[in-house]
């Protein structure tokens, strides 16, 4: 993949939102409506660092993650607040919902059920018009797939799904691989990718097996990796050419990473 095709996104909202005074646990999405401000800000510093795609602090604007914080009736005003704040951030640049898994409920629920869920938040989203959608950090291939449905089923807007390696698994075979790949084209997704995980490389053994079952367009979002661990920006760039080999054509940041850690990418895709 030339340098010049690849698409930066931004990097981290969530742990940014946790050293800015953010409490462990809270929600997050709420925070569209508390503190517009903050998360405006925190996309405008990743357009100052190069990013050309933002995502929407929509994460966890589904039913269960919301009901837990008694926040279900709020669902639509909470999603359609995300993409609103990212726009005024975003200029021109396109701007995406995340959208993230349901919650531990999710492994009692059926397919259409979790489909339900999920097109619940789709549809306020759809409401703002936002480029796309990015399904991300999902470690049940069921419950992406539902979230791909979902999404696919509302809108005709640009699907990408990424998948998480749990940090205990081990190897995808190229049959899983195969699977996922296939499931995920099947529901609809136009890009598919991995993101999260333990640390770069994790994301890097994920692509490169869909890699050797799919032929793209793939995305991923790096992690920095974990608290006390983590790469420091220029160590994070370095990971770039890995990722370009295996014809990735959006890359982005996920937990740990800051605006430091876009700019230094975006500095490598200038060389």
């Amino acid at each position: 993949m030339s340098k010049s095709k690849v698409i930066l996104m931004d990097g981290a909202m969530g742990t940014l939102l946790l050293t800015h005074g953010a409490p462990a646990g809270s929600c997050l999405e709420a925070l569209n409506l508390s503190r517009p401000d903050l998360i405006r800000a925190i996309h405008r510093s990743y357009v100052d660092a190069g990013a050309e795609v933002l995502l929407a602090n929509t994460f966890g604007g589904n039913r269960p993650r919301l009901s837990n914080h008694r926040l279900a009736a709020r669902l639509e005003v909470v999603n359609r607040a995300g993409i609103r704040i990212a726009k005024q951030a975003a200029g021109r640049r396109p701007v995406f919902a995340s959208i993230g898994p349901l919650g531990a409920g999710a492994r009692r629920m059926t397919l259409p059920q979790m489909v339900r869920l999920f097109r619940e938040q789709v549809s306020a989203l759809e409401m703002e018009k936002p480029a796309g959608y990015v399904i991300e950090t999902m470690t049940s291939l069921t419950e992406a797939e539902a979230a791909t449905v979902a999404a696919r089923q509302v809108s005709d807007r640009t699907i990408m799904t990424l998948m998480t390696r749990p940090s205990r698994a081990g190897g995808l075979t190229p049959d899983a691989a195969s699977l996922i790949a296939a499931t995920l084209r099947s529901a609809g997704a136009d890009v598919i990718g991995t993101n999260c995980g333990a640390s770069a490389e994790d994301s890097l053994e994920l692509l490169k097996a869909l890699a050797g079952a799919d032929h793209g367009p793939f995305a991923v979002r790096i992690a920095a990796g974990l608290p006390g661990h983590l790469l420091e920006p220029e160590d994070f760039a370095e990971r770039l050419p890995q990722f370009l080999k295996l014809g990735c054509a959006w890359i982005g940041g996920c937990c740990g990473t800051t605006p430091a850690h876009i700019r230094a990418v975006r500095e490598k895709l200038r060389d």
